[in-house]
């Protein structure tokens, strides 16, 4: 019968409350992953011109919060990252044993994970495989601390970074995992080609942050 409508796809999981009254929230001083830098379940933009060294500041905060260790004086609070790479993938390991034997810390036991390729945040299957094996880690290590994101275009499978529309989802869907996870999430990004001071592309990248870094 044409007239009968699909029933409507039930959500596996419940959805959460989305109104608190202002006098029942509790107010609490900032939370950090690191010291007065990386604030806990936030959403942190990296930017810098290519070459900077965006991935090795990134990997450097990562590490430390993967070891506990203080990150160059600053208190830390330990805790899984996991790194979607885009590029770099023989690279990163080897910078982090190098960061490791300068630390004084085993590599084996460092709770942070890296994928063997950017992670396309516009594709439901690709999503879905990474959820899925961050899941399987949280049950050994906890929900990761930090999700890194590097770098933006490498995720964006091939979508223009100009299209406020396109960024904006990107967004969403990196608020989604932020808040499925309670985690923060770092998206490192490349600057403009004519202003080193801002990132590449619409400004819904900026306008969506909480913080912000420069390299």
């Amino acid at each position: 019968d044409q007239n009968i409508k699909p029933m409507p796809e039930v959500s596996e999981r419940p959805l959460k409350p989305v109104l608190t009254m202002l006098g029942n929230i509790e107010l609490k001083d900032p939370e950090y992953l690191i010291d007065g830098i990386v604030e806990k379940q936030s959403l942190i933009g990296l930017i810098g011109p290519s070459g900077s060294g965006k991935t090795f500041v990134a990997l450097d905060m990562a590490l430390s919060i993967a070891t506990g260790s203080a990150y160059h004086g600053l208190p830390t609070k330990r805790g899984l990252v996991v790194m979607s790479a885009g590029e770099g993938h023989l690279g990163i390991p080897r910078r982090a044993e190098a960061w490791c034997k300068h630390h004084s810390h085993d590599l084996k036991v460092v709770d942070m994970a890296i994928t063997n390729k950017a992670v396309d945040l516009f594709s439901e299957q690709s999503l879905e495989q990474f959820c899925s094996e961050v899941e399987q880690l949280s049950k050994s290590r906890g929900n990761p601390a930090l999700i890194i994101i590097d770098t933006v275009a490498r995720h964006m499978g091939g979508r223009d970074e100009n299209s406020a529309k396109e960024m904006g989802e990107l967004i969403r869907t990196v608020d989604k995992l932020k808040d499925e996870y309670g985690c923060s999430i770092k998206l490192v990004h490349h600057t403009g080609h004519s202003d080193q001071n801002r990132a590449r592309g619409s400004t819904a990248f900026k306008g969506a942050l909480d913080s912000e870094m420069l390299i």
